[in-house]
């Protein structure tokens, strides 16, 4: 390229030339920055937060819920009152009406006896399915 022969024309689609190379060269930087930022697996909202539509300023989010502990019964408090009403029953009581009695689920009580009462071997199950409370296996407290 002779710089001699360089008219105003040419010079002006050179200078539009560079103006395009370097316009695409942002273009691909913007692109590898992102691709990168995927593969780190950083930005991947931020890739696609752009495309979103950006919300309306009349919608309102609702409160957000507590964390922390729910409200509830106390720890062990399902045992001692099985316990209680189990010891009260003189021919023995099924799980529904162990239930109905504490108030709770009859899952809750079936899971009670396979784990917890079989902890307590004063808890007897008879034949009809029916726990009772024999106070011969009974463990004295521990004073």
């Amino acid at each position: 390229m002779n710089l001699s022969s360089l008219d105003t024309g040419k010079l002006k689609g050179l200078t539009d030339l560079l103006a395009k190379k370097q316009s695409l060269e942002a273009q691909i930087a913007a692109v590898n920055a992102e691709l990168d930022a995927f593969v780190s697996g950083k930005a991947l909202k931020a890739i696609f937060k752009a495309a979103k539509a950006p919300k309306e300023a009349t919608e309102a989010k609702a409160p957000r819920a507590p964390r922390g502990p729910k409200p509830g019964s106390a720890r062990g408090s399902l045992k001692v009152k099985v316990i209680e009403i189990v010891k009260a029953s003189k021919t023995g009581l099924s799980v529904k009406e162990i239930a109905d009695a504490v108030p709770t689920k009859p899952a809750n009580i079936y899971s009670f006896f396979n784990v917890t009462g079989k902890k307590i071997q004063a808890f007897t199950k008879g034949e009809d399915g029916k726990y009772a409370w024999d106070s011969t296996k009974e463990e004295p407290a521990a004073s």
